[in-house]
């Protein structure tokens, strides 16, 4: 979804409310202040709550609130506000009103603590958590993006913030707005994050977002509570970093430093801390050109594939190259423009870049430009910057990646060994400026997983490399594909030839393509012989795409002809539905004794080494990692013969049903080593990223128009 311009809303009736928000919520909240209409009613079974931590002093923090709460009632079943002791006596009778369950806590200087509090007050399976600052602009296919969550088994649903301010628009930030509230719980008592998700689809929703009041009350609210964080946990790095943040913005240099300082030494290599690494150069380098240099050239060495660290040291050159005085613009955005960029090389050349051209600068009549350091780089000698952005004569890839990365991580360490890759894994937020910095470094950049993120970067960005999608299976049953702007993007890969016919006959898009299968490490698994020959293992959560009706009645058939097989199930329940199953059907299929629920296991390696048999009863697999790695552990594969199956395994270990099944498991184990050798000569890590690196290579090589408009 392309989105347009914000627009700054003029108030003239009613209390005040912030002016980001939209003109029709804006009405809805005048209106309520004088005659309100419940928003929620009864509701027996609710499955979508919303989630509020509030406070609501005055008339402008009441009108905000009600703003927030009137975007998102069409979409949820009931609402439960936190509402900080601190608000004014009516706040309570407006949000009754209104249907909302209020809760009046005490302020604890915990805002994790809040949020958490709210669980304790709903049923609903699910938690749409909103700001009284914000508002649902769009709820888009947020509702179905829920339902296809709880389909999926997964734990979290993404959306989209835009942020605006009294300066105008800020960033839009990706992150996850609604999470399963028994496998959830927020973390930290500022600055707090949610744990607890391990998948999350995405949406189409947008918030709007900005701060009631001032900057500084905000300041003055978290100052203290970050100081009573550290105190308490002096060796945190993250609390040093967030000090240092917010006296950045307050603008006392000093203390940033200080916290800054304290916060690299106690983590240098955290890729998280980056941007202390760079308001520390930055800094620096106004007061000492020569101290701030070695501070950003240190990050570099530590950080050679993040692009803020390289941002930074572009600025530091340019500011030299122009002579600039005071202090050095710390946003890194004028790297970005286009009057910058032409004089990048010129500039970089001071620091010695590998940057094949020259432009002259605006004072260069002929004479070489003025050297950084006291020494200039021996003719020959590669500089620090060369030795860290080493392999220069490759490509530059950008990986861009959601919270997913199981998939991708090995192909990105194999593709650095021979080109200059540079990673965006975005956890619980994406920001599209960073992909769009990404952009235009890379000479390729790959976006894992054909979602939302491509979506939008496809619609909002300016194409300025060339692009490579892949696309694994989920995303085949979304309508995201279908709002790609495909001129973006020069290669879709799909992981096997099914996944492209069903994208064929769902879509009209008929993007180039080309299958490449998902990447195994062996070399990294254990090659076991000597597992225990009645041992079944089952990777993966319980959901309905994994089948697990059928593994129940599957184990059930081979019980009934050999007792000594014992199923053990490394996953957890997608869907408290299957919980139910399990608890009757096991009893009542005579397989008590017979199955083990692992739950998570964290080392799978070992987890593997006693056992014989992987299983797989899924309805639709895009490839079937866990099957693959069990494999190459010498497992023997029984595998349920769902679509294109046959494609990707040897046909003699799928089964249709449970007598086949049966059969399978009762012929015995194979032959580990071989089981092990058929993996690694199809799927093995070294011959995937070879593939990959010869598509990098014909991508590049034959789509030479990259440049598009937006």
């Amino acid at each position: 979804m392309a989105l347009g311009p914000r627009r700054r809303v003029r108030r003239t009736l009613g209390p005040p409310v912030p002016a980001w928000l939209d003109e029709a919520v804006v009405r809805a909240a005048e209106r309520d202040a004088i005659e309100p209409e419940p928003l929620w009613g009864l509701c027996e079974r609710p499955q979508v709550a919303c989630a509020v931590i509030a406070r609501a002093r005055d008339a402008l923090e009441q009108a905000s609130l009600r703003a927030a709460l009137r975007s998102v009632a069409p979409i949820t079943d009931e609402c439960v506000v936190i509402l900080d002791d601190s608000s004014a006596p009516d706040s309570d009778r407006m949000l009754e009103a209104l249907g909302v369950r209020v809760v009046r806590r005490a302020w604890t200087r915990d805002f994790a603590a809040a949020r958490n509090a709210v669980h304790e007050h709903t049923e609903a399976r699910w938690l749409l958590w909103i700001d009284s600052d914000e508002v649902l602009v769009d709820a888009g296919d947020l509702r179905d993006a829920i339902a296809r969550a709880e389909r999926g088994g997964h734990q979290g649903v993404l959306g989209l913030l835009d942020t605006v301010g009294d300066g105008g628009p800020g960033e839009s930030l990706r992150h996850i707005r609604v999470y399963e509230r028994t496998c959830c719980r927020w973390k930290y008592a500022v600055h707090n994050e949610l744990e607890g998700p391990r998948s999350v689809v995405p949406s189409t929703a947008v918030f709007h977002g900005s701060y009631v009041g001032t900057a500084e009350e905000k300041v003055a609210r978290s100052l203290p509570m970050l100081l009573e964080q550290v105190a308490s946990q002096p060796d945190e790095p993250r609390w040093a970093s967030l000090l240092a943040q917010t006296y950045h913005v307050m603008g006392d240099t000093g203390e940033m430093v200080r916290w800054a300082e304290r916060c690299i030494a106690a983590a240098p290599d955290q890729r998280a801390f980056i941007h202390r690494w760079c308001d520390l150069a930055l800094a620096r380098f106004t007061e000492s050109p020569g101290q701030g240099l070695s501070t950003i050239l240190e990050a570099v060495r530590r950080h050679p594939t993040h692009p803020d660290a390289w941002h930074a040291l572009a600025t530091m050159a340019l500011a030299r190259w122009y002579e600039t005085a005071g202090p050095v613009e710390s946003d890194l955005s004028p790297v970005r423009t286009a009057r910058h960029r032409e004089q990048l090389p010129a500039a970089a050349r001071l620091l010695g870049l590998p940057l094949s051209h020259r432009v002259r600068g605006p004072a260069d009549e002929g004479d070489p430009p003025p050297a950084v350091d006291e020494q200039p780089p021996s003719p020959g000698k590669p500089t620090e910057v060369e030795a860290a952005r080493s392999r220069t004569d490759g490509l530059r890839v950008a990986f861009v990646c959601g919270p997913d990365l199981k998939f991708i991580t090995g192909i990105e360490d194999a593709i650095a060994q021979r080109h200059e890759v540079r990673h965006l894994h975005f956890n619980e937020r994406a920001v599209l400026r960073d992909v769009d910095a990404a952009m235009e470094w890379a000479d390729v950049v790959w976006f894992e997983w054909c979602d939302e993120l491509l979506v939008e970067a496809s619609r909002r960005l300016t194409k300025r490399a060339h692009v490579v999608c892949r696309l694994h299976s989920y995303e085949a049953f979304t309508d995201a594909p279908a709002r790609v702007d495909w001129r973006f993007v020069d290669r879709l890969v799909f992981v096997a030839d099914h996944l492209r016919r069903l994208f064929e006959d769902r879509f009209e898009a008929r993007p180039a393509s080309v299958v490449i299968p998902n990447a195994v490490a062996t070399d990294g698994l254990r090659l076991s012989t000597t597992g225990d020959p009645f041992a079944i293992a089952y990777l993966g959560s319980l959901d309905f795409k994994k089948g697990p009706q059928l593994l129940l009645q599957c184990l059930a058939e081979l019980i009934r002809r050999d007792p000594r097989y014992h199923l053990h199930v490394a996953g957890v329940f997608g869907d408290p539905r299957y919980e139910l199953y399990f608890d009757k059907m096991i009893p009542a299929l005579g397989l008590q004794g017979h199955v083990t629920l692992h739950g998570w296991v964290d080392d799978v390696d070992a987890w593997l080494d006693d056992k014989s048999f992987i299983v797989s009863t899924s309805v639709l697999e895009s490839f079937g990692v866990g099957i693959a790695e069990a494999m190459a552990k010498g497992l023997t594969p029984v595998i349920h013969d769902w679509v294109g199956a046959e494609e990707i395994w040897p046909r003699e270990h799928t089964f249709r049903t449970v007598a086949e099944f049966a059969d399978l498991v009762l012929r015995g184990r194979g032959k580990p080593e071989a089981l092990r050798a058929w993996v690694r000569e199809r799927y093995d890590l070294p011959r995937v990223a070879a593939r990959v690196d010869a598509l990098l290579s014909d991508v590049v090589g034959t789509t030479r128009n990259v440049e598009m408009g937006r």
